[in-house]
């Protein structure tokens, strides 16, 4: 775990930053690129080609929007995630105070933003090709199908608030795959693993862990669960530094008599790497 909190767990991406830096300039020139043809600086496509009013207004547009994921892209994948010490708030939840992580989404909608982006830009090309008559037409609709369909069900994951709940009884979360709780007292280990595009911090549950729910989100699709007896959040779902949070979710989970401090302003600021100066809880907390 020591090792695990030398790291920026909010970071997206599992590759080396210099991988992300070559994507962005690529994704810039493409842009620019596409905003010079209406300009006739560059030439379309095509020797000889030359491009209609229609053909202009596409790339102009297609520029734009392609502009607009470039800098997204740059925001999400290169730009260091700023604290939002809002974002983590005392809150009666379920009819107990608690402390409330609200999550970040940038990462999560920026995928669907591209995935948004790309089916215009394919609905806009097969128009194009329609209009010129040609055979192939359909192709860009086939090439972006698996990912529109993909859409919905990323719109319905991001519509419920998404959050971590930590009380002085367990610790929850409304996540992406669905709702899903623990007490404190079966939180067998903290641990951080490589899921995807981000590191996962994850609470795992003893094997008898009786308190342990999960209520699965509505999905179009196939059905989507996290792991069984567990409650995890993406790294860069977390509005603060996700190390400070990390090792308060190790204190609470070994030392119970402080857990009570989740009912208010202290378990706050643990949370928030700003360690209260008294951190037992009254006689008889446990």
């Amino acid at each position: 775990m020591h090792q695990e909190h030398e790291r920026d767990l909010r970071a997206v991406g599992g590759s080396p930053r210099g991988v992300y830096w070559c994507v962005l300039v690529l994704s810039t020139i493409v842009s620019g690129w596409l905003l010079a043809l209406p300009t006739g600086l560059v030439p379309p496509p095509g020797a000889g080609s030359t491009l209609s009013d229609a053909g202009r207004v596409g790339a102009g547009v297609a520029g734009v929007l392609w502009a607009v994921v470039t800098v997204t892209f740059y925001r999400n994948y290169l730009r260091a995630p700023w604290s939002d010490d809002e974002r983590v708030t005392v809150e009666t939840v379920d009819g107990e105070r608690a402390v409330v992580l609200a999550w970040r989404t940038t990462f999560h909608r920026q995928p669907l933003l591209v995935a948004a982006v790309v089916a215009f830009l394919a609905v806009q090309l097969t128009v194009v090709f329609a209009v010129n008559g040609e055979s192939f037409w359909w192709v860009p609709l086939v090439v972006v199908a698996p990912f529109v369909l993909a859409v919905p069900d990323k719109v319905l994951e991001l519509r419920r608030p998404l959050r971590l709940v930590l009380s002085p009884r367990g610790i929850g979360v409304s996540g992406l795959a669905g709702d899903d709780w623990l007490d404190w007292a079966d939180v067998d280990q903290l641990e951080i693993d490589h899921v995807e595009q981000w590191a996962v911090v994850r609470a795992r549950g003893s094997e008898r862990a009786a308190s342990w729910r999960h209520r699965g989100r509505r999905r179009l699709l196939t059905p989507r669960r996290g792991p069984d007896l567990c409650v995890e959040v993406p790294g860069p779902a977390f509005p603060v530094d996700a190390r400070a949070v990390v090792l308060a979710l190790e204190h609470y989970r070994s030392v119970p008599r402080a857990r009570a401090e989740l009912a208010g302003e202290a378990g706050r600021l643990r949370l928030l790497g700003r360690p209260p100066r008294r951190t037992e809880g009254p006689p008889g907390a446990s």
